[in-house]
């Protein structure tokens, strides 16, 4: 009886492992891609405000 419920607490401890251990590579999951998505946000807007300057410097001189 005692090893059996040895066992058990042996097995919920390595679960839990692997549950903190899931949790904190999820979070490093979701920071990743939010530092991604905002790298791509900025591209973006880098591109964006180089498209704009372009076309206002062609389209100035007349």
């Amino acid at each position: 009886m005692g090893i059996c419920l040895q066992e058990i607490n042996g097995t919920v401890s390595s679960i839990k492992k692997n549950v903190t251990g899931l949790q904190q590579e999820l979070v490093l999951q979701k920071n990743l891609m939010r530092f991604l998505r905002n790298i791509a946000m900025d591209k973006l807007l880098d591109d964006e405000e180089f498209e704009n300057n372009n076309v206002s410097m062609h389209s100035g001189g007349g």
